[in-house]
């Protein structure tokens, strides 16, 4: 129906629903904006975890291949690799070829 078309009451009514619902969408994104704020936060405090440790850590892609998303600097340290010359490059890549054939 058209706004023309309603009562008074009606427009009322959906005054109303509207300013009920812009309230709450003013909510879920005052929440978002919390959550994302604390999941950055989170996101700081591992990275200062992973790049501070002796430990290797890596992220990799969840396929066949396994390529290298993220990698600490320990890679550099233990192994002699850069980061930026693993990522992009699958785990397979850095096996010896003799030892391909028993996996």
């Amino acid at each position: 129906m058209k706004d023309e078309n309603k009562t008074k009451e009606e427009l009322i009514k959906e005054l109303k629903e509207l300013r009920l619902k812009n309230s709450e969408l003013e909510k879920s994104k005052a929440d978002y904006r919390q959550a994302d704020k604390a999941l950055r936060e989170r996101e700081v405090k591992y990275r200062l975890i992973a790049e501070n440790t002796s430990d290797l850590i890596c992220v990799t892609s969840f396929n066949l291949k396994a390529t290298y998303i993220y990698v600490n600097h320990s890679y550099k340290k233990i192994l002699g690799y850069e980061p930026e010359e693993l990522i992009g490059k699958s785990s397979l890549d850095f096996i010896h070829p003799d030892d391909k054939r028993k996996l």
